[in-house]
């Protein structure tokens, strides 16, 4: 483009000359010079055409490359309009998720102090719980049974004897001894009758190193209740009952005055060691112990014995009165020896 404008202005110059040239000389000579100037400027107007043709090709190429340029950039811009819309949208779409964030945040605080309420719940309710357990070990873990609305099996921690259990009536008896139905063997060496057999929540003996324990500390009673296999029931009760220690073959040093409806066959026996198959302590020519099946205060045996051979049908063929409080006839089903 620029250089057919060149050319152009070379030719306006040219001819400009060339016309001043004529006018100095007039006549044929101006024809001559025409057609002179006309063969020698030919080709260059030739060459003119050809760069304005190519002029023109270029500025077709140009217009094109605009055109698709311009089309680029109108997908351009359609793209940059909708990416815009896609940032709308997740702009939109980061506040919704914002208030929820707030909502769920209130919903945490809200559940946080619900928490907080229910610890502080729990915290009340775990002191009450354990004033009600100190209370309750109050109750089961005592110097001795308590008198209280129920029966149970206590902790019994009394000054000198061991921590031990023991069942305890609600009126403040302990059961030292207790027959039921045979299922537990009572016709046990010496050291389970010192230490205890049995299971407290059955038939079963305290043991006769507890019962000295207890015993020399101060003064008990001692309650047998007995039944027999009619239901016919009896009592015998003493009032200060005690019995010496090992080294003494816990002999029964005293039982006191007798009261109740069963018949006093202790007396027989106060004073005599305990007896078992392996320890021989009565007067008897023979070991009672051996003989009755059950350790006992024998002396020429027995006027009753609360540990000997139980009879389920209520029947001995033997005929013997009931001891005080750890005595058994032959009728006995349940007897319930107790301290108090």
């Amino acid at each position: 483009m620029k250089t057919g404008v060149f050319v152009f202005f070379l030719l306006g110059f040219a001819f400009a000359d060339l016309d001043n040239a004529l006018r100095q000389d007039s006549g044929g000579s101006r024809d001559q010079c025409v057609g002179y100037c006309l063969s020698v400027f030919k080709p260059f107007i030739d060459n003119c055409a050809e760069f304005r043709e190519a002029a023109n090709a270029k500025n077709e190429q140009n217009e094109k490359v605009i055109s698709n340029l311009q089309s680029q950039l109108a997908i351009a811009e359609g793209q940059i309009e909708n990416k815009n819309e896609v940032i709308t949208q997740k702009d939109e779409q980061m506040k919704d998720k914002n208030e929820q964030i707030k909502d769920k945040n209130e919903q945490i605080k809200n559940m946080e102090d619900e928490i907080n309420s229910l610890r502080n719940q729990t915290k009340t309710i775990s002191e009450e719980l354990s004033t009600t357990k100190k209370r309750l070990s109050d109750l089961t873990q005592a110097e001795w049974c308590p008198v209280v609305d129920r029966e149970g099996i206590y902790t019994i921690n009394l000054r000198g004897v061991n921590v031990f259990e023991a069942p305890c009536t609600k009126d403040g008896w302990m059961i030292i001894q207790k027959r039921i139905n045979g299922d537990v063997d009572f016709n046990r060496t010496w050291e389970d009758y010192k230490n205890g057999f049995g299971d407290i929540h059955g038939e079963f003996f305290i043991g006769l190193e507890k019962l000295h324990l207890i015993t020399q500390a101060k003064t008990y009673e001692l309650h047998i209740q007995l039944g027999d296999i009619n239901g016919t029931t009896s009592y015998a009760h003493y009032d200060d009952f005690e019995i010496g220690s090992e080294k003494e073959a816990y002999f029964l040093k005293s039982i006191g005055k007798y009261s109740g409806t069963a018949g006093d066959s202790l007396d027989y026996h106060k004073g005599m060691k305990f007896t078992t198959f392996d320890r021989d302590n009565d007067i008897d020519s023979e070991n009672c112990a051996l003989n009755d099946k059950g350790g006992w205060w024998f002396k020429n045996c027995a006027m009753s014995k609360l540990n000997g051979k139980y009879f389920k049908d209520g029947k001995s063929n033997k005929k013997m009165a009931l001891l005080g409080e750890l005595g058994i006839i032959t009728t006995i089903r349940s007897p319930s020896p107790l301290l108090k």
